[in-house]
């Protein structure tokens, strides 16, 4: 649930798999419209297997991971309607680039900068559009500068709900409980109107801004990702309507096959 493995010997895992623990599988996360709301637990990961001198670009997205609209209702998650339309898919780079295998293996790979937004009118790049009362799935996709694959990265453990309220009173605390910068009250006595830190921003114990960047860029993933093929692959999907939701996800972008295989988690 924690730790995935790919066919070609990547594994990803959790650097703070407990934390992620003590909230599924009713994580909820603040969104709001301005400036946004970091997301807690923090997205942080462990890469091993990649080759020590080979250069790889890392990317991270949130996908819904189905057509579903959510609402709480006695203590559970329920499904309340078909979703709104789904969104484009919108990569965020990890400020550090392109760098050795043995950068992204010796250190953690973390995303805790990462933000989300409900406003479709919001243009601002640091931020991830989502829509409140759906289920995410954040995905983390690696590329070998030069090569023409990438591989993508489920862990079911970080799914969550975006929400503007908190739903659940258990979440609530376990939010207060652990991140202190998050504070909370009772509304009316049912819903949570806790929010998650905006401006402030966690301890930089964790690598999320080594390099000069001093935010995640917003990116199609750069040549050689042939982002055609990848929007191919996903409009493919959604034209189902729901986003493809494998856990494992190895992409040929040679253009000769461009549809996943998939793995499933270790």
């Amino acid at each position: 649930m924690d730790t995935i493995e790919s066919a070609s010997g990547i594994k990803l895992s959790l650097a703070d798999p407990t934390m992620w623990k003590n909230f599924y599988p009713n994580t909820e996360m603040i969104v709001t419209k301005r400036k946004g709301r970091l997301l807690f637990p923090h997205l942080n990961y462990n890469f091993t297997g990649l080759e020590p001198n080979s250069h790889y670009e890392v990317f991270i997205h949130l996908e819904r991971t189905d057509n579903v609209k959510y609402k709480f209702e006695a203590g559970k998650w329920k499904e309340f309607g078909t979703g709104d339309k789904i969104l484009p898919i919108d990569y965020k780079q990890h400020p550090d680039g392109a760098r050795p295998g043995s950068h992204w293996m010796n250190e953690t790979v973390s995303f805790e900068h990462l933000k989300i937004t409900n406003d479709i009118k919001n243009t601002d790049k640091k931020l991830i559009l989502v829509q409140s009362m759906h289920k995410y799935q954040p995905v983390i996709s690696i590329i070998k500068v030069n090569d023409q694959k990438g591989e993508q990265f489920r862990l079911t453990i970080t799914e969550f709900y975006a929400v503007t309220a908190y739903q659940c009173e258990a979440i609530c605390k376990l939010k207060v409980s652990h991140n202190k910068y998050a504070s909370g009250h009772t509304g009316n006595g049912r819903k949570r109107n806790s929010t998650d830190s905006d401006d402030k921003s966690p301890d930089a114990k964790r690598r999320s801004l080594s390099s000069s960047s001093s935010s995640p860029s917003s990116a199609t993933p750069p040549s050689p990702w042939n982002h055609n093929v990848v929007s191919a692959v996903f409009h493919q999907f959604q034209n189902h309507g729901y986003p493809i939701h494998q856990h494992h996800q190895l992409f040929d972008f040679s253009g000769n096959n461009p549809f996943p295989q998939h793995y499933q988690e270790a």
